[in-house]
């Protein structure tokens, strides 16, 4: 609903402006201030699954996301997404999740692709949820070993999913 789709570009953009903490900081507190109500989903009991770290690298993409989807909204910041968008958005995507049990997770997740028009961002948020191989050089979110299981991977992803189904709703409305 964007006006158009969020480009890898923002995303880099996003990632490259939250390099130093004092910046994180303060993109954390313009996100809690401006989107309340998602904030509010991450703090119910569901995410109760993830360690302190994985709550705290989920925030983090999460910010990745808000940036690169606010720099390119054409209004400038998004309206906070309703806490009835994101329950639904919530249910509809564990909707997707149950109906595929079983099969891998890059086959699972082709309905996000289908249902969401927002690729670049989904694309992020499972290649920063993907675990590396063995032999794989390591990085940060690599070497903290964060979601190594599929339940907790899943209900990243789900967040995720709903953060940025909800604000391409509020920002193409």
């Amino acid at each position: 609903m964007f006006a158009a789709m969020v480009s890898e570009q923002a995303i880099e953009q996003s990632l490259e402006a939250l390099t130093a903490a004092e910046a994180v900081e303060q993109g954390m507190l313009t996100f809690a201030s401006e989107q309340v109500p998602y904030l509010q989903y991450l703090r119910t009991d569901s995410f109760d699954l993830l360690t302190d770290d994985e709550r705290d690298y989920l925030l983090y993409l999460g910010l990745v996301i808000y940036r690169a989807a606010r720099s390119e909204a054409p209004q400038g910041a998004p309206r906070a997404i309703p806490g009835e968008r994101i329950e639904e958005w919530d249910e509809r995507c564990w909707e997707w999740m149950q109906a595929t049990v079983g099969k891998p997770m890059t086959e699972r997740l082709t309905v996000f692709f289908d249902n969401i028009d927002q690729e670049e961002l989904l694309a992020f948020a499972e290649d920063s949820l993907t675990p590396v191989e063995e032999d794989a050089p390591a990085g940060d979110a690599e070497e903290l070993k964060l979601f190594d299981t599929g339940a907790s991977r899943e209900l990243a992803f789900v967040a995720l999913a709903v953060l940025v189904a909800g604000l391409d709703a509020v920002i193409g409305s």
